[in-house]
């Protein structure tokens, strides 16, 4: 099928099914693509065209005339099945668009990973080219060999970096701060006039290789007052700035700053850099000129975010419920035993509990501040990870993931075991025995809807859990249904 449409009275767009002058590997598919429209929007030429299945990478080539060789055109985007090229100029031309497909193994690669994996990812579809399909499946089915850790933080290197910019003397006070609590290290700061810093300028700024004591010549506003010199992490010279944050800086108020004199010119332009030691974690660090002039910031860390980063908050109950989630999705995306985390998945909603009960429950119980936020999402955590280890291993059963279940004390709040009592309360009446868990044990989590039970059988399922409750435990008891009731309690500072 071919298009054509004089455009904007001097440009010619031709579009077809069938490549001509297009690369083997960037060839339509068999089935054709199917160009819908085209127009100029900006002075830029945009195709519009159907979705084509197992397409990896379209592409568009452009010709003056039908019998010179077509180009690339390079800078053009797809999004939304629409490509976007770069702004034309009013001449004449033609275009055509060429799509690679998955290869027959490609495709049965991306269809197994989109059943056993968290998808066709660039490292998962190389490991099945690498191995093969079937070995591929039988190393997730046996999980346990792969070896892996990524529940154990990373070790980390700091590096000095540099930052340079430019820009207008927009007013003559710098200055200095993170934008959260944390710290950072600074070193060979520089400010002097020009576009460009090639090191034999003037610097504009006094002590910026922080060498004589603060106070001098830097002023230390109250949330940076522990900020110091330090001789331990130096890029040039016998020391360096040990910025030190309790609180997000702004401006003069909240920042370690210098006024420069004589004053910068605002229709001058400057450069400003320095040097900084990367850190595992933290905040961004700003070097600015008050006003809107030149503003230099950066994040400390450049360290790829990775699950184990995170471990050891949400077992320790001091990491919240983005925390979690961000673990989640990093084992997803980094972990080899794909399949494994799949499974962990299943598990996580099939036996589906319900965090934001928990945090009820606990805020009600009388945990002061956020604290019933972090031990709810402990909950959710250490529920996970029995799940994980309990997967690892070749002679798991459905029964054996249903205990870390019902053993979980976010399942027990979430069902309401964890107040379900039988005996007589103070009025002499008799309590009945709440019948969520069982009902759902039955319905949602073994058997299924209308399956061989009925509600005599609920009802004498609910009392075997009666008394089926959650508890104070020492740390390290927490997977343990036989532990004694410990009675020290959290200091709640």
């Amino acid at each position: 099928m071919k298009f054509s449409r004089f455009l904007r009275g001097v440009f010619w767009l031709a579009l077809a099914s069938l490549p001509l002058d297009v690369p083997d590997s960037l060839a339509d598919s068999p089935a054709g693509l199917n160009i819908t429209g085209f127009h100029v929007d900006a002075n830029a030429p945009v195709i519009d065209f159907d979705p084509l299945p197992s397409a990896v990478e379209y592409q568009v080539f452009q010709g003056p005339d039908l019998t010179q060789p077509f180009q690339s055109v390079p800078g053009g985007t797809v999004f939304d099945f629409q490509w976007r090229g770069p702004v034309i100029a009013a001449e004449q031309g033609f275009y055509r668009m060429g799509v690679r497909t998955l290869t027959p193994d490609e495709l049965t690669a991306a269809n197994l990973l989109n059943r056993v994996a968290y998808g066709p990812t660039p490292d998962e579809m190389e490991r099945v080219r690498t191995l093969g399909v079937a070995p591929y499946l039988e190393r997730q089915l046996n999980s346990e060999q792969i070896v892996e850790d990524l529940d154990t933080p990373p070790v980390f290197t700091p590096q000095w970096r540099k930052v340079t910019v430019s820009g207008p003397g927009s007013a003559s006070t710098l200055y200095i701060y993170l934008d959260d609590a944390g710290e950072v290290y600074l070193d060979d700061l520089r400010l002097v006039a020009g576009a460009t810093d090639d090191g034999t300028q003037p610097n504009l700024l006094k002590d910026g290789g922080f060498e004589t004591p603060l106070g001098t010549e830097w002023v230390v506003s109250p949330n940076l007052i522990g900020s110091a010199l330090s001789a331990g992490s130096v890029h040039a010279g016998a020391t360096s700035l040990h910025v030190l944050s309790t609180d997000a800086g702004t401006t003069k108020e909240s920042s370690i700053y210098q006024a420069i004199t004589p004053a910068l010119s605002t229709s001058k332009t400057y450069t400003l850099s320095y040097w900084y030691l990367t850190a595992d974690q933290g905040a961004h660090l700003t070097v600015r000129l008050s006003g809107s002039g030149i503003v230099g910031t950066v994040p400390i860390s450049d360290a790829r975010p990775h699950p184990g980063r995170l471990v050891a908050g949400l077992a320790a109950a001091t990491s919240g419920l983005a925390d979690l989630r961000a673990w989640h999705l990093l084992r997803a995306v980094q972990s080899q035993r794909q399949l494994n985390e799949i499974l962990r998945q299943f598990c996580e909603n099939h036996f589906v509990t319900q965090w934001g009960k928990s945090n009820d429950y606990l805020d009600n119980a009388g945990y002061p501040g956020d604290q019933s936020q972090k031990i709810a999402t402990q909950m959710e955590f250490f529920e996970n990870r029995r799940w994980q280890a309990a997967l690892l291993e070749p002679q798991v059963t459905f029964h054996d993931l249903l205990r870390i279940s019902a053993e979980s004390p976010a399942m027990i709040i979430y069902l309401d075991t964890v107040g379900s009592r039988g005996d007589k309360n103070a009025n002499g009446t008799y309590r009945v025995a709440n019948e969520n868990y069982a009902r759902e044990l039955c319905e949602l989590f073994c058997l299924g809807v209308d399956n061989g039970y009925d509600q005599g059988d609920i009802v004498q399922m609910s009392r075997v859990w009666t008394g089926w409750t959650a508890d104070l435990l020492a740390p390290g008891d927490e997977g343990n249904p036989f532990a004694q009731r410990s009675t020290v309690l959290k200091d709640p500072n």
